[in-house]
């Protein structure tokens, strides 16, 4: 379903945002890491972005409980996880 999404770029954004909730609560269900899911997702966290709230909402689905949260830290130069 991931590799559909990303594949899903001349589709409507309503189709694209409805798939990636589909696919975040997948993982969230599930607890499987896509570790490329997540930046997919950043890529559509601009400020200008309708639906921002149901992005968030999607990375929050995807994120299970127990993973800790070092694993979703952004990272600079300098910086260590």
């Amino acid at each position: 379903m991931f590799a559909r999404l990303q594949r899903s770029g001349g589709e409507r954004f309503e189709a694209r945002l409805a798939m990636a909730a589909l696919v975040s609560r997948v993982v969230g269900v599930h607890r499987l890491l896509l570790v490329n899911f997540y930046p997919f997702l950043q890529r559509y966290l601009q400020p200008h972005q309708r639906d921002v709230t149901q992005l968030l909402a999607a990375l929050v689905q995807a994120r299970p409980a127990r993973r800790a949260a070092a694993c979703f830290r952004r990272t600079g130069p300098g910086q260590a996880v």
